[in-house]
Order: structure tokens, then C-alpha cells, then sequence
């Protein structure tokens, strides 16, 4: 059984997200969704199929749920993304977040974009206040690149981690400055 605890984020005009009994999709619907902002930890992931318990937030104690819909929106992301892979976390304004996506679609790098809705709300699962030492979110701040268990909330640090990891940045200090 996983300890991964798993923010939710879908589901904010709604009441939430969908609530199954079992693992299928057409298995029977839980009446109560689960609230947009619920923490829950990971018993059991099957593809986009998520077995939880909750660990705060309204909604079903337990349950089966999509982490994201066919079109690819993002209804459930887990606080530590599996190693490898590349996530940026900030809201859907291309403000402060957009030059960290642009990074990595300049360099053809494949990262899970995780585009936040609500300003300043849709950050709250993640923040220090809910989850603890277990927050990615260095003093409750975003943007946030995550990767292989690195977190970074700061945008000109992050954007020297990103390059220096995708090999953008030059040998030397001459190299570096250009």
C-alpha cells in the first residue's frame, strides 16, 4: 500500500469530483462528491483509477475516482510525481509559470502541466496548512517544478535547475554569462 497523498483539484464548479464504489467506471456512483481541496492518501492506483482514503476536505471517507477526464484535464495530482518525471504547478495566467512551460516545450521536454483554475484558492491543498512537512511548497509559494523528489518554488531557481538538467547551461563561468 502507498503512502502517496493526492491533492484534489477537479471539480471546483461542481461541488467537486465523482465518487464510484469500485474500480470500474460503471460501477455505482457515491451520491457526495469529493471536495475540490480534499487531501487523500493512496490505497491503490490503476491507471487514471484512484482507490482513496480521506485524509482532509469533505466528501466520501473512501472511494474510487478518476485523476483526470478523457480530454485530459487534471482532477486529482499526487503531492510527489514518479521519479523521471518533469511538473510544473501554477495557475492558468501566463504570468510567472508560463517561462518554465516555455522552457520545456522549447526543449521538447515531456512534463505534466499542472494548470490551476483559481488564483489564489486552487493552491490550497498543497500549501504548508494542509499537508504539513509533506507540502512541495516552499514557504506556501508558486510557481513549483518537481523532479525526482526536488521541489522548487522560486522562478529564477527552478528556471537554473530546469536548464542545467536539460543541459542548456554552458561548462564554463564564460559559457554561463553569455
Amino acid at each position: 500500500m502507498s503512502s502517496q497523498l493526492w491533492a484534489i483539484c477537479g471539480g471546483g464548479g461542481k461541488g467537486g469530483i465523482l465518487v464510484r464504489e469500485g474500480q470500474e467506471t460503471t460501477s455505482a456512483e457515491i451520491p457526495e462528491r469529493l471536495a475540490t481541496g480534499a487531501v487523500v492518501k493512496e490505497l491503490e492506483l490503476v491507471g487514471d483509477r484512484l482507490h482513496y482514503e480521506k485524509v482532509r476536505g469533505d466528501g466520501p471517507k473512501t472511494g474510487w475516482v478518476n485523476t483526470k477526464l478523457s480530454t485530459g484535464k487534471i482532477l486529482a495530482v499526487s503531492v510527489k510525481p514518479p521519479d523521471g518525471v518533469w511538473r510544473v504547478m501554477y495557475y492558468e495566467t501566463p504570468t510567472r509559470g508560463e517561462q518554465l512551460r516555455l522552457l520545456f516545450k522549447l526543449t521538447g521536454t515531456p512534463f505534466e502541466d499542472v494548470k490551476l483554475p483559481k488564483f489564489p484558492d486552487d493552491l490550497d491543498p498543497y500549501r504548508s496548512t494542509m499537508l504539513g512537512d509533506s507540502s512541495p511548497l516552499a514557504f506556501d509559494m508558486s510557481p513549483l517544478v518537481q523532479y525526482n523528489g526536488t521541489s522548487i518554488v522560486q522562478v529564477a531557481a527552478a528556471m537554473q535547475f530546469v536548464g542545467e538538467k536539460l543541459g542548456l547551461v554552458g561548462d564554463t563561468p564564460e559559457a554561463r554569462a553569455e
